[in-house]
């Protein structure tokens, strides 16, 4: 009895463990959802321009996303920028905008603020985002690059704003532009 009891046990075992049918088996990992409504800020977004040391910050900006699988596309803005040096703050209304190439594996996220020039790459959990982003700004005498933090928490808030005062690269160049030398 026992010679026979041992292979039909693991006969069940390996079957168990291989997931059997596709309904009763391991699916492996799930994207993270990240569609829906998001308010995004970004903090130390620092570099130096012309020699000089910055430091700006991005307050309250809604995401609106929508997802498809393992990619998401949407809209952004607008929002409040505040930036420093020197001893000289420049507060400003960051425009609206899109949110393109976005991607999903698991809980790892990107997705570019208009262009790759402005990367965010973090994770996601629940309704929760964070991660670093990489800011890549042509001035026309230089290009200066900003890193910094980011995190973004799921809202309930409705649409978004929109707003038609230009992108977000350019105003940001504005504000980086109008620093003292």
């Amino acid at each position: 009895m026992r010679e026979q009891l041992v292979p039909l046990l693991v006969s069940a075992l390996v079957l168990t463990g291989c997931g059997g049918d596709s309904s009763n088996g391991p699916t492996g990992p799930q994207d993270a959802n990240v569609g829906g409504t998001w308010t995004y800020n970004a903090t130390n977004l620092s570099g130096t321009v012309s020699g000089i040391s910055i430091s700006c910050n991005i307050e309250g900006m809604t995401m609106s996303l929508t997802q498809t699988g393992a990619t998401f596309s949407g809209s952004f803005g607008p929002s409040s920028l505040s930036c420093f040096a020197q001893g000289v703050a420049i507060d400003e209304t960051l425009p609206g905008s899109v949110i393109v190439n976005g991607s999903v594996n698991g809980s790892n996220v990107q997705f570019d603020f208009e262009t790759s020039d402005w990367r965010n790459t973090g994770t996601a959990s629940g309704s929760s985002m964070s991660g670093t982003v990489l800011v890549r700004l042509d001035l026309g005498t230089e290009v200066v690059t900003l890193n910094g933090n980011w995190a973004a928490a799921r809202s309930a808030a409705a649409a978004i704003r929109s707003n038609a005062v230009g992108s977000i690269t350019e105003r940001v160049e504005s504000v980086l532009r109008s620093l003292p030398d």
